[in-house]
């Protein structure tokens, strides 16, 4: 015999703003979200076990905001956030916003140099040496930094790397 599936339990009334909350967060519509958790946090102190996970979902909606916020943000602060998305290894989002910085400042050696330090760590050589040549065409101390920085460890031994790092050694002439 098969089962008959059985509808889910409707919530109680109280319930309705967390349920709204829930579907907003589901839709994305994070600003709307995290509005409903908060109506509920603060109308339903007699539900503490529904109220501390409103705060979890409050949480997460929010720090989505922020998110994507800094993602839409000016070229700075798209910098910036690509800079934490590296450093918590999501590389992918990173590069994405440091082209999005670079294309709105195509002039500002940071982007570039940024760009060429996260893609030679994911093993992006082409990337990492095409923004790291115009990196140092922007500005020429990016060769020193280029030099001591680890994150160009993974294509230090790339001869396209040695020779942007030498081409000032070249020019000044030989050693005394």
């Amino acid at each position: 015999m098969a089962k008959q599936k059985t509808a889910a339990p409707a919530a109680p009334p109280e319930f309705k703003e967390f349920e709204k909350g829930l579907q907003a967060l589901f839709k994305k519509d994070l600003k709307s979200a995290s509005d409903s958790f908060e109506k509920f946090i603060s109308a339903h102190p007699e539900h503490p076990t529904a109220v501390e996970r409103a705060r979890v979902y409050r949480s997460i909606a929010k720090r989505q905001l922020e998110s994507s916020s800094l993602s839409a943000g000016n070229p700075q602060e798209q910098r910036l956030h690509a800079v934490l998305l590296a450093n918590r290894g999501d590389t992918k989002a990173a590069v994405s916003l440091l082209q999005k910085a670079i294309k709105a400042e195509p002039q500002t050696d940071l982007g570039h140099f940024l760009l060429a330090s996260v893609a030679a760590e994911d093993g992006d050589t082409s990337i990492a040496i095409e923004h790291l040549r115009s990196a140092i065409q922007l500005n020429p101390l990016n060769r020193v930094f280029a030099h001591n920085l680890e994150e160009f460890e993974t294509i230090r031994d790339q001869a396209a790397f040695q020779e942007l790092l030498a081409e000032d050694d070249s020019k000044r002439g030989p050693k005394k």
